[in-house]
């Protein structure tokens, strides 16, 4: 569960990083100032980040890890996800044998040969 800024909401540029689209990096470089808010007009999501479109500039699309916005999950509040989503998180990024392994230690089984 991600808890994505709603639109008219305000966010904060807080600079670019590394990403995949050097045309939406150097439109940030070039549009946008460190520290400044702006108002969601628009946000697209995609499979492996999300873009947003800004009432100020609507014809560029901006990666939202460029932002910073209320409903960023702090550690306290992303504990409090339910189980099965939060696991799917912890999980996303371990090889199957690391989660049999962790299955087979949580449960007190032996491991099946």
């Amino acid at each position: 569960m991600k808890a994505w800024p709603e639109i008219g909401s305000k966010v904060t540029f807080t600079g670019v990083h590394v990403f995949w689209f050097t045309n939406i990096v150097k439109d940030a470089n070039e549009l946008l100032e460190v520290g400044k808010e702006y108002t969601i007009a628009k946000l697209e999501l995609a499979s492996s980040w999300c873009g947003v479109r800004l009432e100020e500039f609507p014809d560029k699309l901006f990666s939202l890890s460029f932002f910073k916005y209320d409903k960023n999950l702090t550690t306290e509040e992303a504990t409090k996800i339910e189980r099965d989503e939060w696991e799917t998180v912890k999980y996303e990024h371990v090889t199957l044998a690391e989660l049999r392994d962790r299955e087979i230690h949580e449960s007190g089984r032996p491991p099946s040969e």
